[in-house]
């Protein structure tokens, strides 16, 4: 299992099931269901990925490596 999917399943637990993670994400403009979140099959659309930092802590980067490099941080000057 790879660190996006373990990372995927941390979220589902932060966000008590598929339902929650659905009902959080869920706009009047795009609703989302508990079916729509299962078919991701881990892979969350990067239109939520920022949402997602912001209600769970789970940086963009965790969950779709394949998007986004980790922030480094930057050296001091010297």
């Amino acid at each position: 299992m790879d660190s996006a999917h373990l990372t995927f399943k941390r979220l589902l637990n932060k966000a008590d099931g598929l339902s929650g993670l659905a009902r959080a994400l869920s706009t009047k403009e795009k609703p989302l269901s508990r079916q729509a979140v299962y078919a991701w099959r881990g892979r969350v659309p990067e239109r939520l990925l920022e949402r997602i930092e912001e209600l769970y802590g789970i940086q963009p980067w965790n969950l779709r490596p394949d998007l986004y490099r980790p922030r480094t941080k930057k050296k001091p000057a010297k």
